[in-house]
């Protein structure tokens, strides 16, 4: 177990010190998904999250859902 928990730990960006975002998402509890995401440089939010699939993009992060994603990782095999 302890493998698995530090292969996992090594396996993700830990962002620290986010920056303020507020009033992007229709639902406030949710500007912290994209404040992560842009901290992160993340390419793409995969979500079900209907008020952030609304979005689409933001800052050049897309926002997707599991299967639109799954979709794009077959594409590009």
């Amino acid at each position: 177990m302890d493998t698995f928990k530090a292969t996992l730990w090594a396996s993700f960006l830990i962002v620290y010190d986010l920056p303020p975002l507020t009033g992007i998402v229709r639902d406030p509890n949710d500007d912290m998904i994209l404040t992560c995401a842009v901290a992160g440089t993340a390419d793409s939010v995969v979500t079900r999250d209907d008020d952030l699939l609304s979005l689409e993009t933001y800052e050049g992060i897309t926002i997707v859902t599991p299967e639109a994603f799954l979709a794009f990782l077959r594409s590009a095999e």
